[in-house]
């Protein structure tokens, strides 16, 4: 897998990291929680930077236009 998609609450990181590795993906993408502020998203992008992942982060409709872009 090139990218892990994970819609889950920062308590489970360690998990999350752990499933990234044993996959050798090389992208976490987080959606961040709907309608309210996300008050884990720099220690989320601090912990998967830090694990040696690429991070990215928003809905779906940014995420794919950021990839887009970058072709």
């Amino acid at each position: 897998a090139d990218l892990l998609y994970v819609y889950r609450p920062f308590g489970e990181i360690d998990g999350i990291l752990a499933e990234a590795g044993r996959l050798g993906v090389g992208t976490i993408w987080r959606e961040p929680p709907v309608g309210g502020p996300d008050a884990d998203a720099a220690a989320w992008r601090e912990r998967v930077e830090g694990a040696g992942f690429t991070y990215v982060e928003g809905p779906i409709t940014d995420v794919a236009a950021e990839v887009a872009s970058s072709r």
